[in-house]
């Protein structure tokens, strides 16, 4: 009885010694896997916050009349809208629907949308997907200081339209607060 107790003791502790360590090494593969599918999805996303602020600086460039800014524009706002769909926050996606909104009232409208509020909007999803990727809250405004705080464009109001556009979406998507710019 005792050569039995010595030989089935050993081989029960080895059977469940590789019983627990299958279900740990599973464990941690799964956990591998999902790490790396999250360390890919914020470098899509930082990739992406960048693509919007191009859409914004191309729709800058369509009303300066650049021709070759409507065709990556066109690029730019695809790419955007399907990965924003697909990996953004609940906050980002109702900003990239807001912009599809726009898009396509102006199409069924037959009438041109207003570039200053798409731009606007673009600018918020740029700053909404830092956020969302970083935790660092960034105001819209950044965007807008140097360039188009010159007495020169101060001067067409597109600043002060600007901000007035950014506040309405801000308040009608009940975004977060710091994404509005003080007067």
């Amino acid at each position: 009885m005792k050569e039995y107790l010595t030989l089935i003791v050993p081989s029960l502790i080895t059977i469940i010694g590789f019983i627990v360590t299958s279900i740990n090494n599973k464990n941690i593969f799964e956990q591998n896997i999902q790490k790396y599918k999250t360390e890919h999805q914020i470098l899509d996303l930082n990739g992406l916050q960048k693509d919007a602020i191009e859409c914004a600086n191309a729709l800058c460039r369509l009303v300066g009349n650049d021709k070759e800014a409507h065709s990556k524009l066109k690029q730019l706002q695809n790419k955007v809208h399907s990965n924003v769909i697909s990996f953004s926050s609940e906050d980002a996606v109702k900003i990239m629907l807001y912009i599809k909104n726009l898009i396509y009232i102006g199409a069924d409208d037959g009438e041109a949308i207003s570039n200053r509020e798409l731009i606007a909007a673009y600018v918020l999803l740029s700053m909404q997907l830092k956020y969302d990727t970083t935790g660092i809250k960034t105001s819209p405004n950044a965007w807008y200081i140097g360039s188009f705080t010159s007495s020169k464009m101060l001067e067409t109001g597109f600043y002060d339209d600007s901000v007035i556009a950014i506040n309405k979406i801000v308040e009608k998507l009940k975004l977060n607060n710091f994404l509005k710019i003080n007067p």
